[in-house]
């Protein structure tokens, strides 16, 4: 029992999120939504160019995938609601919580 508690009390006692940690988020963050971001609008000229049911079906699942992603990365965010941020930082963490007016469900069958 004493091992069940020494391997946990690091867990519990993690160290709380920083600015450099916010910073490397951010980062990393820009990334992805960079790259979703690419791939949903080639799909979309696709299928606004090339109009059918397979291209209809890329341009939906590129519009998937980016959303998820916002929201993967919205939930994230969340973990450095208490970091005092500089203005630049905390405006980008603002902005990819609240980037998507309305946030599909988890579970995917809805």
């Amino acid at each position: 029992m004493k091992t069940l508690v020494l391997l946990a009390a690091p867990i519990a006692f993690a160290a709380s999120p920083t600015v450099d940690d916010a910073r490397k988020f951010l980062e990393d963050a820009e990334k992805q939504l960079l790259q979703l971001n690419v791939e949903q609008s080639r799909a979309d000229w696709v299928y606004s160019n090339f109009i059918t049911h397979d291209t209809e079906l890329l341009s939906s699942e590129g519009d998937e995938r980016a959303i998820a992603g916002q929201v993967r990365l919205a939930k994230q965010a969340a973990r450095f609601n208490g970091v005092k941020l500089p203005p630049e930082m905390a405006r980008k963490m603002l902005l990819l919580r609240i980037g998507l007016t309305l946030a599909t469900p988890s579970d995917p069958a809805l």
